[in-house]
């Protein structure tokens, strides 16, 4: 039974069940499945686990608030108060409902009746009242709709645990938490397969569960019972278990009791035999029995070890063994005998061991002759010692000791010798005297030896000698008198050539002595003289035009004959450059007279390879005029690249610092003023005004005379006021309210009329606009008014001068330069060239990948219905199409959607109505609220707005009978090329024009006349070519900016990388890049010299700090080099170059 369960178990758990103790611990994890928390397969992840538990407490958190809302509101309301229409009705009370002409507004009376409507109670409420149903309602709604929202994710998390509003979210987190235990309880053990299962989907096997395991637990205390009966009974059992009896392996258990019972059993058999063994049993007491059988055990045991003795003496004593009737006296005596012979370690051979062992020696041998011999080496050994020492040297001890074999070997070598000695001695004593004595002897026949070994050496030489002297050397017979005579005559003939080289026919006439005949010599010396004398005469006309020292480099006269022809035949023949070089001797004197003549010497000599003069004196030059400029400015000298980089790194942080710390005391010093006012006496009156009006429900000051009255405290309590200029006009007195600065912001819409309220408010006054956006018309106006307004058929709307362009005449302009929006170059590029004159400055992108930039999408077939709808209807179900691909391959990225007329921003607009309906999964894109949400807006409306991706459709195109008018709305009027540069600005990231005309379709006598159509086409023919066009090029590329830059781009191309120089578009670029050997499209890495650039920035903010700070927003790694550790440690700065670019790689 035991081990069926232990089997059951074992496999559910993946544990083994050893002993009691393993049944104990299966307890806790039986309990937890007992509660049955019936987890989903997600839960036993622990990654998803994580996720889980936050989604649970995140659902707990929402419903919560959903719950505690709704329950207030339940009494109040009826369901149908739980509208969409309430968020417009809050819109309005938050905005225009706000104003007290609301009680004549019939849009206001209307909204007001349909939530009385809605109220259980037909109580009249007033506007504060109602504005805060109003909001409760929204509430309500809103923690609605992101239940609904979160519905899916929570479901899917949850499983059958979820059930809406209805979920007992603290049963999933007891769930949780009993989840999480079970896998704790298997401590990094998978869980098996059956007990998620069982987990999961229990049906009923969880009872069975238990039961079976309370069946095992049963058994398990009742196997352990039976071990403390035997314990109990046995004590000495316990050393075979251990003392925890839980901790015993219950196999080891079964095994261990088997064992003892079967040595049980075999006892009382062998007891029950050996009653019968006795005479008489019953005379025997217990303690007598065990007594006799302690004695017969010990004797057992000797008569064994003696009979194991007396088998190995049988096979070792042989005849000697003669049972018990050995004599083992006569034995010991023997052994004694032996032992002494091996105490000598004396080796017994055969014939011995025969004479002991048979009592004689073999028939070869004679025993007397034996005896005699061994007694003459014993009286021979001692002379044999004295007379021959060195031969007998080694051995030691008394000779009795010696070692016979050993002495007989030494006697047998020594023989050998002396016979060849005799041999020798033999030979060579017919040469000597008879009566010569030994020493003589000896000492003659070594000299022998040493002369032997001279005539030997004498020989190997003769053949070297003869070819040293030649004739004159005959062997042993040679006259060496004749031979040092020559030598002598040779030493002086040296000395005649010791500068210069001997010539060889002189020396094979000398050699060959008489086979020439010498007055043959004697006479070409005469006629070689009698030359010489004649050109000596031409020595001082040589010296007159040639520097003989700076040719030669040694004086005239030891001038070879073969230098000076080959010298005069080389001018000779470059007669032709004559004038040249006198030419030359002129500037080398001039060169002289300025100081340059070591130089002059230097380039002579040293191998100047492919450089030229002039690039070695200017090198030369330009050192020595940085060594003068290090002297006078140490500071550069002592220029420290990694001090210098320490400094950058610390001034960033600082300067980033400060911002923060900038803001804290802004704000501090506004706490302190906003303090001080409230507790001051002469702000108490105002005080209590505004503490009035803030309790009271009804009869408010206008918000005018408010301001009037409470004009001191308020501007300390709130110094910095956003408003409209109408709303300054409109709210503050200009006799009351003054400000220290007014500023504007998208000063080029503000009417010039409706901003002089605002100005006269202010002490200073700052306009920020930009003149290449909109200005300020009255296409609005017109619109509203006129219900049938026709944007083809209007007639131009007055455009109007803007504050911004009226104080650019009489102010002082500063430019904002520097462009933030696009981090891609590409977007900005177009408008920076055509409405900026190249003048922002504009940052590149790392990367240009495919959705980056500007995309160009031609829609086939597009039409636009002139006299219909005035739409591009397929160009707005592209757009629809393209909105939804978007979120669906880029659901990161806002976007925004650009029409060209108010009538095709509806037309997508309901086309992506239709496409929404058919893909209710892109719903959460179109969400309200979003900081950056989705939007779809004209041209005139857009200004300000910007996002990730835009989308910009033109939809205007052909009619269907083909024909094109070039009537482009609010684009073709005047200045209708601002909102278009308003329109391309608007994309970070990317930016897809999306029209059914290509730039061909545009002809140019249409559009030249026109700057709104001239310069679209011109972008859209940039976007599909990816390039400016020529005629709007003004910048040809730049190659280096410095030399510095230039040995930086060969070294980088010398390692193996692709570099290009001066990337970007506008006046800023970086000037060296490194292309990603993977991905051409890409740059690994931006390389910053100090160089133009860097020097033309006037503050350390720009040029350390904020360049490379948005260049790495936009992707870059920038490295910097600084020219003076390039010029100084060139090698270690390209080592450290190289290993940042290898380190880019991996």
């Amino acid at each position: 039974m035991f081990n069926t369960y232990k089997t059951e178990f074992e496999e559910l758990f993946g544990t083994p069940i050893i002993n009691v103790a393993s049944v104990n611990n299966l307890e806790t994890i039986v309990g937890l499945i007992a509660k049955s928390p019936r987890p989903q397969e997600k839960w036993f992840s622990v990654h998803n686990y994580h996720e889980i538990q936050s989604a649970v407490r995140e659902g707990k958190d929402l419903f919560s608030k959903y719950l505690t809302e709704y329950n207030k509101a339940v009494n109040v309301f009826e369901e149908e108060v739980y509208d969409e229409r309430i968020y417009d009705i809050f819109d309005k009370c938050e905005g225009k409902y706000q104003s007290f002409t609301r009680i004549v507004n019939g849009s206001y009376k209307k909204d007001l009746k349909w939530l009385r409507a809605n109220l259980k109670s037909n109580e009249k409420i007033d506007f504060d009242t109602f504005h805060k149903y109003v909001r409760n309602v929204k509430r309500v709604l809103d923690y609605k709709k992101a239940i609904n929202q979160k519905g899916s994710d929570f479901k899917m998390s949850l499983g059958l645990h979820y059930q809406e509003v209805d979920t007992d979210w603290n049963q999933i987190e007891q769930a949780l938490t009993t989840t999480r235990e079970i896998i704790e309880w298997h401590q990094g053990r998978n869980i098996t397969t059956s007990l998620k299962d069982l987990l999961i989907r229990p049906a009923g096997r969880v009872e069975q569960l238990l039961t079976s395991y309370n069946q095992l637990k049963q058994t398990s205390k009742e196997i352990q019972h039976s071990v403390k009966v035997l314990l109990t009974e046995f004590p000495n059992f316990i050393h075979l278990l251990g003392a925890n009896i839980a901790s015993v392996s219950i196999d080891e258990l079964n095994a261990t009791l088997q064992n003892e019972w079967e040595k049980a059993e075999s006892y009382f058999l062998f007891v029950d035999g050996f009653a019968n063994l006795l005479h008489n049993p019953l005379s025997l007491n217990v303690t007598g029995l065990k007594e006799d059988l302690v004695g017969l055990t010990k004797f057992n045991h000797e008569l064994r070890i003696l009979n194991d003795i007396l088998q190995d003496s049988s096979s070792v004593l042989g005849e000697a063994f003669k049972g018990e009737g050995t004599d083992w006296d006569r034995l010991l005596g023997f052994m004694d005998s032996f032992s002494n012979l091996y105490k000598y370690n004396v080796r017994i051979n055969q014939e011995f061991k025969n004479l002991l062992l048979h009592g004689g020696l073999t028939a070869s041998i004679d025993e007397t002759a034996l005896r005699n011999c061994i007694n003459k080496f014993e009286k021979d050994m001692p002379l044999f010692k004295e007379a021959l020492p060195k031969v007998f040297s080694g051995f030691e001890g008394p000779e009795q000791y010696w070692p016979i074999i050993a002495f007989i070997e030494r006697l047998r070598d020594f023989k050998e010798q002396v016979t060849e000695w005799q041999s020798w001695f033999a030979k060579v004593s017919p040469y000597f005297r008879s009566y010569l004595p030994f020493n003589e002897t000896k000492a003659l026949l070594e000299r022998t030896v040493q002369l032997k070994k001279l005539q030997t050496s004498l020989d190997g030489q003769l053949e070297t000698l003869k070819n040293i002297f030649g004739d004159r050397f005959t062997g042993y017979t040679t006259n060496w008198e004749k031979i040092f005579d020559a030598l002598a005559w040779t030493d002086e003939w040296h000395e005649l050539f010791i500068d210069t080289e001997m010539p060889e026919q002189i020396v094979e006439f000398v050699s060959a002595e008489g086979k020439k005949d010498v007055s043959e010599l004697i006479h070409l010396i005469t006629v070689m003289k009698g030359e010489l004398e004649k050109t000596e005469g031409l020595e001082s006309s040589f010296h007159l035009y040639f520097t003989i020292s700076v040719i030669f480099i040694t004086d005239f006269s030891l001038v070879s004959l073969s230098e000076l022809s080959s010298f005069t035949d080389i001018r000779l023949g470059a007669i032709d450059l004559l004038e040249d070089w006198i030419r030359y001797q002129r500037l080398e004197k001039h060169a002289d007279s300025m100081g340059l003549n070591r130089f002059m010497l230097a380039i002579k000599k040293e191998e100047i390879g492919d450089h030229t003069f002039k690039n070695l004196f200017q090198k030369r030059f330009f050192k020595l005029w940085l060594d003068q400029i290090y002297i006078k400015e140490p500071m550069l000298y002592e220029f420290d690249a990694d001090a210098m980089n320490t400094d950058v790194t610390t001034f960033r942080k600082l300067d980033r610092n400060s911002n923060g710390l900038n803001v804290n005391r802004i704000k501090e010093k506004l706490e302190s003023n906003r303090n001080h006012a409230i507790n001051a006496l002469a702000y108490r009156r105002e005080l209590q005004i505004i503490q009035a009006e803030i309790g009271k429900k009804k009869r408010h000051y206008p918000i005018r005379k408010l301001m009037n009255v409470t004009a001191s405290l308020f501007m300390e309590i709130k110094p910095c006021l956003l408003m409209s200029p109408l709303s300054v006009s409109q709210f503050l007195d200009a006799s009351v309210v003054q400000f220290d600065v007014v500023i504007f912001d998208e000063a080029s819409q503000i009417f010039s009329e409706d901003a002089i309220g605002a100005i006269v408010r202010g002490k200073q006054v700052i306009i920020v606009g930009d003149t290449k956006q909109l200005p300020p018309t009255n296409f609005f106006h017109s619109s509203m008014i006129d219900e049938d307004f026709d944007e083809d058929e209007q007639e131009e709307e007055a455009v109007y001068e803007s504050i911004l362009e009226e104080c650019a005449h009489v102010l002082p302009a500063i430019n904002l330069r520097w462009h933030y929006r696009s981090k891609h170059e590409t977007l900005i590029n177009f408008s920076n060239q055509a409405f900026y004159h190249n003048n922002l400055i504009t940052f590149p992108s790392a990367d240009n990948g495919p959705y980056l930039g500007a995309e160009l999408v031609h829609v086939e077939g597009g039409i636009y219905e002139r006299g219909g709808s005035k739409t591009n209807k397929k160009e707005a179900e592209t757009i629809a199409k393209l909105v939804l691909e978007h979120f669906r391959s880029h659901p990161g990225q806002s976007l925004g959607v650009i029409a060209f007329s108010e009538a095709q921003a509806s037309a997508i607009e309901a086309e992506l109505a239709n496409q929404r309906t058919n893909n209710p999964i892109y719903e959460r894109f179109f969400q309200e609220g979003a900081q950056e949400e989705f939007f779809i807006k004209s041209l005139e409306n857009v200004q300000g707005d910007e996002r990730d991706v835009i989308f910009l459709s033109i939809g205007y195109a052909k009619a269907m009978d083909q024909s094109l008018h070039y009537n482009f709305g609010p684009l073709s009027k005047a200045r209708g090329e601002r909102r278009l540069n308003v329109a391309v600005t608007r994309a970070k990231y990317h930016m897809k024009l999306v029209s059914s005309l290509m730039p061909s379709d545009l002809s140019d006598a249409k559009v030249n006349g026109n700057a709104g159509l001239r310069l679209l086409k011109d972008y859209m023919q940039t976007v599909m070519d990816g390039k400016l066009p020529v005629s709007m090029t003004q910048h040809e590329e730049m190659e280096f900016d410095s030399p510095f830059e230039e040995d930086v781009f060969r070294v980088i191309t010398d390692l193996g990388y692709k570099v290009k120089t001066q990337v970007g578009c506008s006046g800023y670029r970086i000037d060296l890049a490194v292309v990603d050997p993977l991905d051409e499209d890409k740059f690994v890495l931006g390389i910053e010299c100090d160089g133009k650039a860097y020097h033309s920035s006037k503050v350390a903010r720009d040029r350390d700090r904020l360049r490379q700070q948005v260049l790495e927003g936009l992707g870059w790694k920038i490295y910097r080099i600084w020219s003076q550790e390039w010029f100084k440690k060139r090698k270690f700065e390209i080592e450290r170059l190289k290993h940042r670019l290898e380190s880019l790689r991996y």
